[in-house]
């Protein structure tokens, strides 16, 4: 349907109308219908293609937490092992000065001039046995993604050169290998439920 539209419109005394097409401008209704159209396209479009954008980005947030809510836990993990190596630091050093005073390992925490295994406690720390020179440290490391709680073991080993009389001792941690030499020999085991070899600090690796 078009309408040509001239320069005149006007409606005369006797109702009848009158129109001038001496000048003609064509007014469609065609033209807007295929404006609408093309918009419902394009926006139809642009909507779809922000849907497919909007799941990639839900995939890919997807795929990083899963990667980095796991090592965020292991770090913080082997940070709470580091800083209970630092707090063990004072009962090497009397096991240190009772082999230097003696020339032998203590046999208990009492020898060691230590307290009482349950009684020797830090922020993770929940008991430290010595056993013939061995120190073996109880851990809490929180809980797990079950809510369930980490308890880890941490042994400390001291490695002696028994050929040599006065010979330092060689300290290792968990599986630690010093390589000293086949002169020295680790004196006891590891004990039972070990901390896990990702959760332990640069110093216990090797």
């Amino acid at each position: 349907m078009a309408l040509m539209m001239g320069d005149e419109f006007r409606v005369e005394a006797g109702g009848e109308s009158h129109v001038d097409f001496s000048h003609p401008l064509s007014i469609s209704t065609r033209q807007p219908l295929r404006q609408c159209r093309a918009a419902r396209g394009a926006n139809g479009s642009s909507a779809g293609f922000t849907f497919i954008e909007l799941l990639i980005v839900v995939a890919m947030i997807s795929m990083l937490t899963a990667i980095a809510i796991p090592a965020y836990r292991d770090y913080l993990l082997r940070s709470k092992v580091s800083e209970s190596l630092l707090f063990l630091g004072d009962a090497k050093s009397a096991i240190n000065e009772f082999h230097s005073r003696w020339g032998r390992m203590p046999a208990d925490n009492r020898e060691a001039g230590l307290r009482e295994p349950e009684a020797v406690r830090g922020n993770y720390v929940r008991s430290l046995s010595v056993h013939d020179g061995v120190m073996v440290a109880l851990m809490d490391l929180g809980k797990d993604s079950d809510q369930q709680p980490i308890m880890r073991t941490l042994t400390f080993r001291p490695w002696l050169n028994k050929s040599v009389s006065g010979s330092p001792i060689i300290w290792s941690c968990a599986e630690q290998d010093p390589a000293a030499g086949a002169a020295y020999q680790a004196q006891g085991s590891i004990a039972a439920n070990p901390v896990e070899a990702k959760w332990l600090p640069s110093i216990c690796r090797g």
